[in-house]
């Protein structure tokens, strides 16, 4: 089975699901792997308001099952798996590498440029323009262009001629920014216990007893010890 002729079909079923519940199919990828098709889709969000959640996920796989099934547009069996880009985020769109400019992305084309089919770099731009005389791509027509620098040479790539791509993580800095976060999550949680503490230790401390003067006290050994003590709980203003 050629996956690559059927993932135009499978976009056109499975991005205006996606859209309707305010999700972005950021890529997809139809693969054979232990002996069986696994249908991968990953999902954002359309507005990138936060992250995409498990429950998400699991929602629109059962969505998306219901019309495969009576779509059926791969013609064998095969299990689907809906998740989150994740860090190693595929870049498909011309959006998608805009969004990502001043990433490091690797990068791989089908005809390739000056012999040349795999790039790791910086990406430094996008737009329209002829691809170069050293490109195998259709140079009869502009086209948009991904720029990427690689030891300090900037590459002009042919979106058209994009293959896969996909960011490059920048492990340290994730690591830090985790590593913040779990910080300012450890000091909020800090500030809710002295809150709560002093809270309790206001209360305590407005909390007194006031007695009757003209009623005698357990502590008062000059009135008559066997009649009862009367108080009451006051709350100062």
């Amino acid at each position: 089975m050629d996956s690559q002729s059927i993932k135009p079909k499978l976009f056109e079923i499975i991005e205006p699901v996606a859209i309707d519940g305010g999700f972005e199919v950021v890529d997809l990828a139809l693969v054979r792997e232990h002996g069986g098709w696994i249908l991968r889709v990953y999902l954002d969000r359309l507005d990138h308001s936060e992250q995409v959640q498990i429950e998400d996920c699991a929602r629109f796989s059962r969505e998306l099952s219901a019309i495969l099934d009576v779509d059926d547009p791969i013609p064998c069996a095969y299990n689907l798996e809906v998740s989150s880009p994740g860090v190693e985020r595929p870049l498909r769109t011309i959006t998608h590498f805009r969004t990502y400019i001043g990433e490091v992305a690797k990068i791989r084309l089908g005809a390739g440029l000056d012999g040349r089919r795999k790039f790791t770099g910086k990406i430094v731009g996008v737009g329209s323009g002829q691809p170069a005389a050293n490109s195998l791509a259709d140079s009869s027509r502009m086209a948009q262009i991904v720029r990427i620098e690689v030891d300090g040479t900037i590459y002009a790539l042919p979106h058209a001629d994009i293959v896969s791509a996909q960011i490059v993580p920048d492990w340290d800095k994730l690591l830090a920014v985790r590593a913040t976060k779990a910080k300012e999550k450890a000091t909020n949680e800090k500030s809710k216990q002295e809150r709560a503490q002093e809270k309790e230790h206001v209360l305590g401390t407005n909390s007194t007893e006031i007695h009757h003067p003209d009623m005698p006290t357990s502590r008062d050994s000059s009135r008559d010890s066997s009649r009862d003590d009367i108080a009451v709980a006051a709350q100062t203003k």
